[in-house]
């Protein structure tokens, strides 16, 4: 029995082929988020052209179309009560980013944010449903500094004063307290603790500069926080602290790491 010989193999390429055409047209689905209920998972996709908000329920379905703008959406949140999205629009593509409210049905589009030459960054929904938290340069171009936005007089509350930019990464209703993020520089970052109602910042994270600690959560059922840190380490961990003992706070403890690689993101059970 013969083997049959190996017959080379050509690909020919049409000359009317522009890969970057063709690659420009692969279109994506990022972001995904349950709705409150559970039955549906929101995401932003480019489907269209530019990324907007679909919906596609986990009962199975097509997926469909929250938002179609002329703009690319880049971050976007539910309500708690499942009802409404709050997203973060790009003019043009741009940085002056502003926030936009919309039923989850498409309807009802509403801009919440004023001054076309501001910069607005999405925060987080309070669990009343009734403000949001969110960076913005209003009233001082050079930095964003964070505030609550009340969705219905839309009247702005300072929550805190950044040096660069910040925004609640989480909040604890039960307490009244918050954790931010905050960036004074480029390649540095800092988490502080902060009672809303007095305004006092705590600083779980000092250290040598630089530092990256880009997202804290609270544990749901204990005096912890949870947040992605690269303190005293080259590369960002999994790591927590505890509001409970004073002399901790400072000292993280590493509950996952992995050598030459990064943490990128964590969620939490509730």
């Amino acid at each position: 029995m013969k083997t049959p010989s190996s017959v080379p193999l050509s690909l020919q390429v049409e000359a009317s082929f522009n890969f970057t055409s063709a690659l420009a047209k692969v279109r994506s689905a990022q972001s995904p988020v349950f709705s409150p209920d559970g039955d549906e998972i929101a995401f932003l996709s480019d489907l269209t052209g530019l990324p907007q908000i679909w919906s596609t329920p986990l009962s199975g379905g097509w997926a469909r179309m929250i938002t179609a703008l002329d703009d690319p959406i880049r971050r976007f949140a539910w309500s708690p009560d499942g009802h409404r999205f709050i997203f973060e629009l790009a003019a043009g593509g741009g940085m002056r980013t502003q926030l936009y409210l919309i039923r989850a049905d498409g309807t009802g589009l509403r801009r919440l944010t004023e001054g076309d030459e501001t910069t607005n960054q999405l925060g987080l929904w309070h669990p009343s449903g009734r403000k949001i938290s969110f960076s913005s340069n209003h009233g001082d171009p050079a930095h964003l500094h964070t505030y609550w936005l009340d969705l219905k007089s839309r009247e702005y509350e300072r929550i805190a004063k950044n040096k660069g930019l910040g925004h609640l990464t989480d909040f604890h209703q039960g307490r009244g307290t918050a954790l931010l993020y905050r960036m004074d520089e480029r390649t540095d970052s800092n988490l502080y603790h902060i009672d809303l109602n007095t305004g006092e910042e705590r600083c779980f994270t000092p250290h040598l500069s630089p530092g990256i600690f880009p997202k804290a959560l609270f544990a749901s059922s204990s005096n912890q926080i949870y947040f992605i840190s690269n303190q005293e380490r080259e590369y960002t961990a999994f790591a927590q602290v505890n509001l409970d003992h004073e002399d901790a706070w400072c000292t993280p403890q590493y509950l996952v790491t992995r050598e030459n690689a990064n943490l990128v993101d964590f969620v939490l059970s509730s």
